[in-house]
């Protein structure tokens, strides 16, 4: 067995991946070793990390996740030959790898990301903040430009306030998201705005929390 690039891993028992190509476009198979399975492909020599091998190493782990929970392996994950594989990525004498396959067992991961309308956040924040409403009257009247700089640093803090806030709302969103059940809840995101990957496709076995 020649080097191996390694995508992940697997339960034993996970379907083959028929017609899969991994990262230049070298099929994707499964080696079993007991309980477990790791999918790897042909090496790339040499392994660059470019953005379609990124994206490669990406949508293998994803087909591999819509049939079974998988531990996805860190890009760039190479072993030399079969006898590596086996002692370094498969070894599992305390089952503590199966253990955490069966706990990601219709999980999925989703990136979540919010962005601030900031027309919205400045006039919530004139609303809420006396000291920066009256600074702000102040500048409109006859403020001097001492006063616009104080005024900016104000609105300034304020915003570096806010993403504290919106994390825990982010948080509590969240936990009542995975309260609901798996056909509603891949269809309701937490938080304003969610960008999700295509993993987020459904109550499938999963790679995250």
């Amino acid at each position: 067995m020649s080097s191996s690039y390694v995508y992940g891993v697997v339960r034993a028992e996970h379907p083959d991946p028929e017609g899969l190509l991994g990262i230049a476009d070298e099929p994707v198979r499964l080696v079993r070793v007991g309980a477990l399975a790791a999918a790897v492909s042909a090496a790339p020599a040499p392994l660059v990390g470019r953005r379609r091998e990124l994206l490669a190493h990406s949508q293998v782990v994803e087909e591999l996740w819509s049939t079974g929970p998988i531990l996805p392996m860190r890009f760039g994950t190479v072993v030399p030959d079969e006898s590596a594989l086996q002692n370094d990525v498969l070894a599992d004498p305390d089952g503590r790898l199966d253990r955490r396959l069966e706990e990601l067992r219709g999980r999925a991961e989703v990136t979540v990301k919010v962005w601030h309308n900031e027309d919205t956040v400045l006039r919530e924040i004139v609303l809420k903040d006396r000291d920066i409403a009256a600074m702000q009257a102040r500048v409109r009247r006859s403020g001097t430009y001492s006063d616009r700089i104080r005024l900016g640093e104000l609105v300034a803090q304020a915003v570096q306030r806010r993403p504290s806030r919106t994390a825990t709302g982010c948080s509590a969103s969240s936990h009542r998201w995975r309260s609901m059940p798996a056909p509603e809840r891949w269809w309701t995101a937490p938080c304003s705005t969610l960008r999700s990957s295509s993993m987020s496709r459904g109550s499938r076995g999963s790679s995250a929390r």
